[in-house]
């Protein structure tokens, strides 16, 4: 779900074809930026990350220069010398220590008037999700704040809570379209594909802003995406009726409801 948004949005916003992906694991943006006519290409440290990648652009373009395309580096590696008009990060701020030394990277090797877009894992989620996360910030007095932040988010959506009601009629018959279907793709529950006790950073539209604000770069909007129309406690039990019915509420990603419904959003940053 996060690379249809991010690629949808970059359609719409017109972005410059010149694109990097920070972190770009197997690949797959990258590829699918590449089919629809931009010059990609993509970082990781990992050398089997990278290795995949390139086993998927030979099947993908036969013809194309793999290690041109994909490289194995570090993102944060000031050999990288080169000017991109688009900066993808997905799934990297989660692990990192200090956000800023990521967010300095990206405005150096952003073009003037270029944009970013990161994915983040939404800690406003947390009032409303009933799980650990939810006491913890119980326990640490956090809830008092996310509460009030939530007050706030509607500045960083493009559609205003006011105008929600007009995406009702595009849920709701997403919803049936799946609900009057004979149901063929049952999957079998999934097991937590991340190690336990492993600690995957959280943010607020709002810290977002600050980190970004403070490596010269400004927050254009978010957009909230893998809604739950259940508590995530369900999700691995159930996880095609969750997959397709979360597909079918994503046009709310893009109001401040998405801040209380949705698990994660994409920060869209301008230089």
């Amino acid at each position: 779900m996060r690379q249809e948004v991010t690629i949808a949005e970059m359609q719409r916003l017109s972005v410059g074809k010149r694109a990097v992906d920070l972190g770009c694991g197997t690949g797959q943006l990258v590829i699918e930026l590449l089919t629809r006519g931009y010059e990609a290409v993509g970082l990781d440290n990992a050398p089997s990350m990278i290795a995949e990648a390139r086993r998927n652009l030979s099947k993908a373009f036969p013809m194309a220069d793999s290690f041109k395309v994909f490289r194995v580096m570090d993102v944060l590696d000031p050999s990288l010398d080169e000017e991109f008009d688009v900066v993808a990060a997905m799934g990297l701020l989660e692990y990192l220590e200090n956000e800023s030394t990521l967010l300095d990277r990206v405005s150096e090797v952003l073009a003037d008037r270029g944009f970013a877009f990161l994915e983040c894992r939404n800690r406003l989620f947390n009032i409303v999700s009933g799980n650990q996360y939810t006491l913890e910030a119980a326990s640490s007095g956090d809830l008092r704040e996310l509460v009030a932040q939530l007050d706030r988010v509607e500045r960083y959506s493009q559609i205003a809570l006011q105008d929600t009601w007009k995406m009702q009629k595009e849920v709701f018959n997403g919803i049936a379209e799946f609900l009057t279907k004979s149901c063929s793709d049952v999957a079998a529950p999934v097991e937590n594909p991340y190690p336990v006790g492993m600690v995957r950073k959280q943010h607020t539209p709002e810290e977002i802003e600050a980190f970004v604000g403070r490596a010269g770069l400004k927050l254009r909007h978010v957009i909230y995406y893998h809604c739950h129309p259940f508590l995530p406690r369900y999700e691995r039990s159930f996880p095609a009726m969750f997959n397709r019915i979360a597909f079918a509420m994503q046009p709310l990603g893009y109001t401040p409801l998405g801040a209380a419904i949705c698990s994660a959003f994409i920060a869209v940053v301008e230089k």
